[in-house]
């Protein structure tokens, strides 16, 4: 049976993974010839049609690996060609964020597109206005904010802020926010690297004003059912989301959005009002790097200066050169 091979084989390097957790920089020397050869099937799936058995249990192992050696070392040998974009994201399309069997495959794929997003082109022009408009199958609130978070098409042609590949992209990455596992973090990730592109801070303050008002109705929900429910969950994942965009982002563009966040930075004291110690530790994760936008750039006295490019001005400058300058 080629499925239970390939489910045998995933928990046998998985549980030898696992092993290498007390020092993972061990693997280092192998990592590049163990990611490659798993993200190539994900490949054949995405690009080329091939059966999805495979697609699980290679996933299994990326989250293994990146479980064990943490993902900001294993995305550098992450591929990042252009091709893989729009197969990558009707792929995540077809995971459903209830299906608990498949967050693994979810966070591998997020993860990977987190990487692909990057690419120092405008997405517009990579879109082939063939990218699936996802199906979104959160429940309530959620799914209507999340129809609501689209902006209009900016009227410059080479803004991407209306391509239909972003907006889906940022749906597909707000669905699983509201997870519980490894993968609202991996969909964190994605939105910070999306949405710090050039080109889109129109997505930006659209996407900050929903997170706001959601942590607010967040905030009245725990109070109103003593911190549980989907909403405190959603309200882990927008503070992820948003502490990794003012990580990642260019103060000169985060500046405009700071009046956005509202209440979380007029009154912070609600904060520390939370109940729960992770929202607090994230929030105050996030406040962290607003305070550090507010403050302005300081240039080191002592910073290298770069000298003169001319050869004839620097000889003119030593003692031999000055010497000789006098003699003509």
């Amino acid at each position: 049976d080629p499925a239970g091979a390939h489910e045998a084989a995933s928990e046998r390097v998985a549980s030898v993974l696992d092993r290498y957790q007390e020092q993972p920089s061990i693997l280092d020397a192998k990592l590049e010839a163990m990611v490659t050869p798993l993200l190539e099937s994900v490949r054949q799936v995405a690009r080329y049609g091939a059966p999805k058995a495979v697609l699980p249990h290679a996933c299994r192992v990326m989250y293994s690996l990146c479980k064990v050696r943490g993902y900001k070392t294993i995305v550098k040998f992450v591929p990042h060609e252009v091709a893989d974009l729009e197969p990558l994201v009707h792929l995540l399309a077809e995971v459903d964020p209830g299906d608990h069997a498949g967050w693994q495959v979810a966070f591998s794929l997020m993860v990977w597109l987190s990487m692909v997003v990057m690419v120092p082109f405008d997405l517009s022009i990579i879109d082939s206005s063939s990218s699936p408009q996802p199906v979104d199958t959160a429940s309530g609130a959620l799914a209507a904010a999340v129809q609501t978070m689209s902006v209009e098409p900016s009227s410059s042609s080479t803004a991407a802020s209306g391509s239909p590949l972003v907006l889906s992209i940022e749906r597909l990455a707000v669905r699983f926010l509201s997870s519980t596992g490894p993968a609202r973090d991996a969909g964190a990730v994605l939105l910070a690297r999306l949405l710090t592109r050039p080109g889109l801070q129109r997505q930006l303050s659209a996407f900050i004003t929903w997170g706001g008002a959601e942590l607010d109705k967040g905030r009245a929900a725990a109070e109103a059912n003593g911190g549980t429910g989907t909403a405190t969950f959603l309200m882990v994942g927008i503070y992820s989301a948003l502490a990794a965009v003012f990580k990642l982002g260019h103060r000169a563009e985060l500046l405009p959005q700071l009046p956005l966040l509202g209440s979380l930075t007029h009154s912070p004291a609600t904060l520390l009002e939370d109940s729960s110690v992770i929202r607090r530790k994230l929030g105050m994760k996030l406040l962290q790097r607003v305070a550090a936008v507010h403050l302005p750039p300081r240039v080191a006295t002592w910073r290298y200066q770069r000298g003169s490019r001319s050869l004839e001005k620097n000889l003119q400058l030593t003692p031999n050169g000055a010497d000789a300058a006098e003699r003509e």
